[in-house]
């Protein structure tokens, strides 16, 4: 298992021991710091003042009742029958996107977070809920040694977002801004392990 970023180590790995082979050289090992060393990091950092400062942050992020998130379904849910869900991706035009990337930039926030604030805010419309927990994939390679390290080093951040009663899109966008930002600082405490 690894994440997509180790996907590419691979393939590239790959190739390049295929070119070293049908040239009659000998294969180079290109591979960084063992994903073994990544762990013990990951162990270790629980232990100290920093990680459990992170911990600490979690804690407090989700101490209060977390909010189940009651979307509207196109029928009613059978019980015990099994959920047949479904994955519908689609990209967005150029034009959209580049647009996008202005809107966050004259409100000086992330693309990211952006796209964050807006599935928010998309939320709040369906549901009326306005707090919610939203799982984000962060990825973490703590140093230099580990940025050839193939491996899974995905960990979730699950900021807490609040759509504020008579806030603009705008003031949400910012705060989710603010918000990822600091589930980002707080990132390399596993999340499992909270």
């Amino acid at each position: 298992v690894f994440d997509g970023a180790s996907a590419a180590l691979a393939a590239e790995n790959l190739w390049r021991a295929y070119a070293d082979i049908a040239a009659g050289r000998e294969t180079q090992d290109q591979t960084g710091a063992d994903f073994a060393d990544f762990a013990a990091w990951e162990r270790a950092l629980q232990t100290t003042p920093a990680g459990r400062a992170q911990r600490d942050h979690w804690r407090i992020v989700l101490a209060r009742p977390l909010p189940v998130v009651d979307l509207p379904a196109d029928r009613p849910a059978q019980p015990g029958a099994a959920i047949d869900g479904q994955t519908v991706e689609r990209r967005l035009p150029a034009a959209t996107v580049q647009a996008a990337r202005r809107l966050a930039a004259s409100l000086a926030i992330t693309p990211a977070a952006l796209y964050l604030g807006i599935l928010a805010l998309l939320l709040h419309r369906l549901t009326g809920q306005r707090d919610m927990v939203i799982g984000v994939p962060a990825l973490r390679r703590p140093s230099r040694a580990f940025a050839r390290t193939i491996g899974y080093f995905v960990n979730m951040v699950a900021p807490r977002l609040e759509v504020a009663a008579g806030a603009s899109a705008a003031q949400v966008l910012r705060e989710t801004h603010r918000r990822l930002a600091l589930a980002l600082d707080h990132g390399d405490y596993p999340f499992a392990a909270i």
